[in-house]
């Protein structure tokens, strides 16, 4: 809707010369064009708000016309900034005549409906905020005031403008919140002149009704059809027969700031062409009902963040979507009013890729170590003599045999020999739940810290086991330790990483599991001549172990986990370090969306929201795909691969080397998939490695097969076993940049914050529940299967790649915040979320996008925790606007 051609100034252009005006909220909207009849009449000007960006581009316009003004980034809220913008207008100026609070936001909602947290901020934005900004002013107002008070007082003194509203004048519907505020403003402003009236400062307001051509009208009736009949309707419900102008406002205030206002202070003018003696709805209360329990649903504790220039976005951002044919008119609050929010703000992110974050992902990935030198080393000391013969004498004797007598799948197959490798996954899987627990309540720095101390005692153990009561014990706490590890440091990773890195980054930790893996590799090759070799390089297991504990001395927590658990201020700190910006206001309330919807659901709740609707993808991703992860064999190869070459016949240091050369293998082709992942997308990787492990397992089964029955077992020609070697290396570039770093990058992307870690653990639990399965299972398997167990792995791969095709959804570039817009586009996933949700994140995107012409409310109520615990009934009831 454009605004109304303005009239020439009544003014003289210099009738503000010399005088020096701060305004908040000074960026866009009605604050902006305040901004510009102040400089046009020859003030000097200093502007005020939260986006440095929109801040840039008023000055710049500004100057464009001849007008001097600077800008101050601060937030009203905090008084520290109030005091620094003060500061800065009087450093640029010297001296400071006017102050125009202007920042302020607003929303719709029945009072019944409306949030405490709603309530509270729009009071911090409009009251805080403008008492602040008038008590940091003081001391320079009171300079510029001196001489115009008492009987011998001259010329305007000091000034201060409070834009209010009209809301509160009789009552107005579905704005109690606005209304309290700007009630409270007005008071205040009454309040100011008569106390400071003494020291020459005046204070007097602005109260403005309905203002067309800005923001809040524009966004509320995309299309020209719908912007006429909004305009059209608030016309009629103005007896001037028109809404005003921000040239009106703007005008009101260059009037109170000449010497013809120098005796009005106190008061309150107002600008509304009477508006506010019409106080008829404009809306049916059926349609504000929808619109505001689909804003409250998604963020129902969450008020409105400060803005600045054009005022402050809300934060209620389930979007208020009007039919055209009944379009409500929404005012723009001064100093750039009511804001509807977008879905999907990634595109507002600021910052990127720093070196701070590197070297945190770097330390926090030593978790990835831990995992990958268990699982390296394991396989090389259980082929060792001398660790065979001092903790299991029978495999040893076994092995010594004459191989003819018996086959060699089976040389190894001993159920004490695959508990030792199993109990590590046992312990795992039983700490998953409770380090779920400590990494929500006590963020995810300590889970890490903790898992260092547990996989340093568990190292020192094993090291020095005397028995295998000791041996296993020590076992028992590297699993321990490894369960919290990998509870904690994937999270860690994707919360630190920039959305558009967040792959890459989050598959560090499988980067650093095959570096562990083949570290242990080749500690196991170099000890291998070494009488207790097995000790050392069980023992170096240590070494990342002591790499995580200072990690998780020294390392920030993520700002997501900050936020999540109140420290609000401390997690915008870090989140602006990490992205080497201060510019964070888009993605900080995103977090704070997020996290307050985290709040409200407890520890055993946030379980129990699995099985709702809204929840169920994402935990049956964050179930199925760990639990395939395991079915393609990739650990049980890795456990045994040493003890699979020597049953080939290659003897334990051919063994070793072949060992070496499949880690090598793994270490380059996660490389690759740090490379591709956030370029090719998570299922161009998934299906690829899927059709190349299958290929590569059904071809090392045939190959073995026919092998063993045509030639003497004990010694197999060389080219089969190179051929061996090779198909499974094959297998495992595959898996390395597939199935391996996607299946812990997709549960920690797929998870709402509410159930982030609770879900993650079901992640962390089916992963290692079938790596003690497969552990423990896989040379009894080995032994009865023969290479059958190769092909039964391949079937696994072919039910896998088949899931994978049809139901893991895309992440790619995706913020975590919004995730759940996944699951509302995907064919499958949005008939199990339900309907509403389903239709909702579509339709909010291209009203965003200005795409959409006519719309109704959205609302994302089965995502909130409070409807999904309704019964049937009540959920209709509350999606069709019903009420008892």
């Amino acid at each position: 809707m454009a605004s109304r051609e303005a009239p020439p100034s009544p003014f003289k252009p210099d009738v503000l010369s010399g005088r020096v005006a701060l305004v908040t909220g000074g960026g866009s909207g009605i604050g902006l064009e305040i901004v510009r009849q102040l400089g046009l009449h020859g003030a000097h000007v200093v502007i005020s708000g939260r986006r440095e960006a929109v801040l840039a581009e008023a000055v710049a316009a500004l100057g464009a016309e001849g007008i001097t003004a600077h800008y101050v980034q601060g937030d009203v809220r905090r008084y520290e900034d109030c005091e620094r913008t003060v500061e800065g207008a009087v450093a640029r100026f010297g001296r400071l005549d006017i102050l125009v609070n202007c920042a302020a936001g607003n929303f719709l909602s029945p009072a019944e409906q409306l949030s405490s947290n709603g309530f509270r901020t729009v009071l911090e934005i409009d009251t805080l905020g403008t008492f602040n900004m008038c008590r940091a002013a003081f001391a320079p107002l009171k300079a510029a005031g001196a001489g115009a008070a008492g009987p011998a007082g001259t010329g305007p003194g000091a000034l201060i403008i409070n834009i209010s509203m009209t809301l509160h004048y009789g009552a107005t519907w579905w704005q109690a919140h606005a209304s309290a505020a700007k009630a409270a403003v007005d008071s205040l402003t009454r309040s100011l002149g008569l106390e400071w009236g003494l020291y020459g400062i005046r204070t007097a307001g602005v109260a403005p009704g309905p203002i067309e051509g800005t923001a809040g009208m524009t966004k509320l009736a995309p299309g020209s059809d719908a912007a006429a009949a909004v305009t059209e309707m608030v016309n009629t419900s103005i007896p001037l027969g028109h809404m005003g102008r921000r040239w009106d406002i703007a005008q009101a205030c260059v009037f109170l700031a000449s010497p013809a206002a120098a005796f009005v202070t106190g008061h309150t003018l107002v600008v509304d062409g009477a508006e506010w003696l019409c106080k008829q709805p404009l809306v049916p209360r059926a349609m504000v009902t929808r619109v505001s329990r689909g804003v409250e649903a998604k963020s129902r504790a969450v008020g409105l963040a400060g803005g600045s220039g054009g005022g402050p976005r809300s934060k209620l951002r389930a979007a208020t979507l009007l039919s055209a044919k009944t379009p409500t008119p929404r005012r723009e609050m001064a100093g750039g009013g009511v804001a509807i929010g977008a879905a999907g703000r990634a595109s507002e992110y600021k910052g990127g890729l720093t070196a701070y974050v590197v070297f945190v992902a770097v330390i926090a990935a030593s978790g990835g170590l831990l995992f990958g030198y268990d699982l390296g080393v394991t396989g090389g000391v259980e082929a060792s003599d001398s660790f065979l013969s001092e903790f299991f004498p029978s495999v040893y004797e076994s092995k010594q045999a004459d191989v003819d007598n018996h086959s060699p799948y089976c040389t190894f197959n001993d159920q004490g020999l695959a508990l030792f490798t199993s109990s590590l996954f046992l312990a795992g899987m039983l700490c998953a739940p409770v380090a779920s627990v400590v990494t929500r309540k006590k963020g995810r720095k300590v889970t890490m810290l903790c898992a260092g101390i547990l996989f340093l005692i568990g190292a020192s153990l094993n090291a020095s086991a005397q028995n295998l009561g000791m041996l296993i014990t020590g076992r028992i706490f590297l699993g321990l330790g490894m369960g919290a590890a990998n509870q904690s440091v994937p999270l860690y990773l994707s919360e630190m990483s920039p959305s558009k890195h967040r792959g890459a980054m989050n598959i560090l930790f499988q980067l650093a599991t095959t570096i562990g893996v083949l570290t242990a590799q080749l500690v196991n090759y170099a000890v291998r001549n070494w009488d207790k070799g097995w000790r050392l390089s069980l023992g170096l297991a240590g070494a990342p172990a002591i790499m995580l504990t200072i990690g998780g001395l020294i390392l920030p927590d993520s700002p997501n986990s900050l936020i999540e658990r109140g420290h609000k201020e401390t997690g915008r700190k870090v989140l602006e370090k990490i992205r080497g910006t201060q510019e964070v206001d888009a993605e900080y309330e995103d977090m704070c969306d997020a996290a307050l919807g985290s709040q409200k659901v407890g520890e055993l709740q946030a379980f129990k929201n699995l099985t709702k609707r809204p929840y169920r993808p994402a935990a049956i991703l964050a179930i199925v795909i760990p639990t395939f992860q395991q079915w393609t064999g990739m650990n049980a190869i890795m456990f045994y691969v040493p003890i699979l070459f020597s049953s080939l016949g290659t003897g334990d240091e051919g063994a070793l080397i072949n060992a070496v050369i499949i880690g090598a293998v793994n270490l380059v082709a996660t490389v690759v998939a740090i490379i591709l992942v956030d370029r090719a997308g998570r299922r161009a990787l998934f299906l690829e490695g899927g059709v190349q492990m299958l290929v590569a397992q059904v071809a090392v089964g045939i190959l073995l097969g026919v092998s063993f029955s045509q030639y003497n077992t004990t010694n197999l020609p060389s080219g089969i076993v190179y051929g061996a070697l090779v198909l499974i290396c094959i297998f495992v570039a595959g898996f390395a940049w597939s199935w391996g770093p996607l299946g812990w990058l997709i549960p920690s992307e797929v998870q709402p914050l509410e159930t982030r870690s609770a879900g993650y653990s079901h992640t962390v639990f089916c992963n290692l529940l079938f790596s003690f399965v497969l552990g423990q299972c896989f040379l009894s398997m080995l032994c009865a299967m023969e290479f059958g167990v190769f092909l039964f792995f391949a079937a696994w791969l072919a039910g896998m790649t088949i899931f994978v095709f049809y139901l893991v959804p895309e992440t790619k570039g995706i913020p975590l915040e919004e995730i759940y817009t996944i699951y509302c586009k995907h064919k499958v996933w949005r008939r199990v979320i339900g309907k509403v949700v389903a239709e909702a994140v579509p339709e909010l995107e291209a009203y965003n996008s200005g795409s959409i012409k006519t719309s109704r409310s959205l609302s994302y109520m089965e995502l909130d925790p409070a409807y999904t615990s309704l019964d049937d009934d009540q959920k209709q009831n509350e999606a069709t606007g019903k009420t008892e």
